[in-house]
């Protein structure tokens, strides 16, 4: 169990760097945008990668929740079955 949640650590920790950097792209973006250096389609794909990003890592919290929750409920059961 010690194993899966390192690694499912690690991804949480890859995927959360990867919205910071999409985040502070965004914001250099709009701002891009702004000053006409950068297309509206070149930031609605900026923002549908970070969207997809997200959801990547929402989903994954979800896996590793639901894990967690199924290990702690097995434990409990083999304790009870003693």
């Amino acid at each position: 169990m010690f194993g899966a949640c390192d690694t499912q650590n690690s991804v949480r920790l890859v995927l959360t760097r990867e919205i910071s950097d999409l985040e502070s792209q965004l914001r250099t973006a709009e701002t891009a945008v702004a000053n006409g250096s950068m297309t509206v389609a070149e930031l609605q794909s900026l923002k549908a990668s970070y969207r997809e990003v997200d959801t990547r890592r929402r989903r994954h919290d979800y896996r590793y929740y639901m894990m967690r929750k199924y290990a702690e409920g097995d434990r409990a059961g083999r304790l009870l079955a003693g």
